[in-house]
């Protein structure tokens, strides 16, 4: 019984209460790394005819990395990271790729080596390997100073050729997906599971024209007795 003006006092309900569900804020993108790299020959006239030694591939592969903050955007690390690594370094035949038009015999080493650009602060490096062959070839003269001033036997610097055998690693898009032969829009032709039948009916073809060839003799038979 409710006894004057007081009400029951209301206990919390033991079922817990549904609390309020919201969005997942969005946090900020992660940036990809965008990396590209590629192949490269550079023939380098020296002194006397030798491969460079491990510390002389060092610092090869130093300077041409050292390049990369004289174009394109004109930074360098960390913005980006460029690796330069000689794969193979080769001693030419003089005397058989002298100019003829000198007639000076020249020892040539051939470097074989890559360049890999690497950015996570989304700075476009697709072109650089092109840029980078484009700032050597345009400025040999003094990409030859470099090597004498870092102690390196070059009399002459030539071109960079650059090949274009690695493409750019950055995530697919949707446009050049590759489909899988599952996923390929084209459909496929379903042949109609109809072979017995189309036997049956071309048997039966061949078999009531038998029937009729024999027939017609016997008939023209009967009429030439």
């Amino acid at each position: 019984l409710i006894r004057g003006n007081h009400l029951p006092s209301i206990s919390p309900s033991a079922s817990m209460s549904n609390s309020p569900v919201f969005a997942p804020s969005r946090s900020s993108p992660t940036n990809g790394t965008l990396s590209v790299k590629r192949e490269c020959n550079q023939i380098l006239e020296v002194e006397k005819p030798g491969k460079f030694t491990e510390v002389q591939v060092g610092i090869y592969e130093l300077l041409m990395q050292s390049y990369t903050a004289e174009f394109g955007f004109m930074v360098s690390t960390p913005q980006i990271v460029t690796t330069c690594e000689v794969i193979t370094q080769e001693l030419a035949g003089g005397r058989r790729l002298l100019s003829r038009l000198l007639q000076t015999p020249k020892t040539l080493l051939i470097m074989k080596f890559t360049m890999e650009y690497e950015s996570r602060y989304e700075y476009d490096v697709e072109d650089y390997p092109r840029q980078f062959q484009t700032y050597i070839n345009s400025n040999l003269e003094q990409v030859t100073a470099d090597m004498n001033s870092r102690f390196l036997p070059v009399t002459n610097a030539q071109e960079v050729i650059i090949f274009n055998t690695n493409e750019p690693t950055a995530s697919p898009s949707s446009e050049n997906f590759l489909l899988s032969p599952s996923d390929s829009p084209v459909k496929k032709t379903e042949e109609p599971n109809n072979g017995g039948s189309t036997l049956n009916s071309l048997f039966s073809r061949s078999m009531g024209r038998n029937l009729l060839f024999a027939c017609a003799s016997a008939y023209s038979s009967l009429l030439l007795m």
